[in-house]
């Protein structure tokens, strides 16, 4: 595969459905849902020239917007109408149907919620993606349902066996 297109830029390709990944594969979400079948993916907010996830955040005292890149991995964001700073915790919902949106465990790595988002309009946590609604916590980013499942199943091994 060549790594540049023919203008130049360079080649990211479309999200793999491989469990595999190698160090040059870049997951890039293109579209995601709330548990009500919304497209959570707009032309609202972009990164790298991709559409990102735009989801509306509450907590007690303000609320606004926050765009999240959709590059499995990436940590960039762009809150708007609200400031973000680190350590507070949100709680997210769908912008169209003013949900919240589901918890799909504790965050392994924080007092935070992993929140879903799910790849189907069917709501099916076995394809999903997590985000810890926590601002800075290293899980403040996209991850795939088996990453999370996976974190998790360590964080109770590791637990379990003190």
């Amino acid at each position: 595969m060549r790594k540049y297109k023919n203008d130049g830029k360079l080649k990211i390709p479309k999200r793999r459905k491989s469990a595999k990944k190698s160090e040059e594969d870049i997951e890039i979400i293109e579209e995601c849902f709330c548990h009500n079948g919304h497209n959570l993916i707009s032309n609202r907010v972009k990164f790298n020239e991709c559409n990102g996830i735009y989801l509306k955040i509450k907590d007690k005292e303000k609320q606004g917007y926050v765009g999240i890149s959709p590059i499995c991995g990436c940590k960039m964001r762009i809150s708007i109408d609200v400031d973000l700073t680190e350590g507070e915790t949100f709680e997210f919902f769908c912008p169209e149907c003013d949900e919240k949106l589901l918890v799909y465990s504790p965050c392994p790595s924080c007092e935070g919620e992993m929140i879903t988002l799910f790849l189907n309009k069917e709501a099916d946590y076995t394809h999903c993606l997590g985000i810890c609604n926590s601002v800075g916590c290293p899980q403040a980013e996209v991850r795939m349902g088996d990453e999370i499942r996976s974190c998790l199943r360590k964080q109770y091994h590791d637990e379990t066996h003190r």
